[in-house]
């Protein structure tokens, strides 16, 4: 992940930027950004796994949607 989307994430979670500068976060901003940079990387592995043309890519895709929702 480059810095510039990790910005684009922070920017869009509610409570990690304020209007102009970084402040130090509370334990549930840090929680919703996590959750959010493993969300965006977790459809990008299973994007390129569904994209594999072996049954077993499709197989990985499913079980890595599968723990986003755990």
């Amino acid at each position: 992940m480059k810095r510039d989307e990790i910005l684009r994430i922070a920017h869009g979670t509610k409570g990690i930027w304020d209007s102009s500068d970084f402040y130090a976060p509370r334990v549930d901003d840090l929680e919703r950004f996590a959750a959010s940079v493993a969300e965006i990387e977790r459809e990008a592995c299973a994007r390129l796994c569904a994209e594999s043309s072996w049954v077993i890519g499709q197989q990985f895709a499913k079980a890595i949607r599968a723990r986003g929702k755990a």
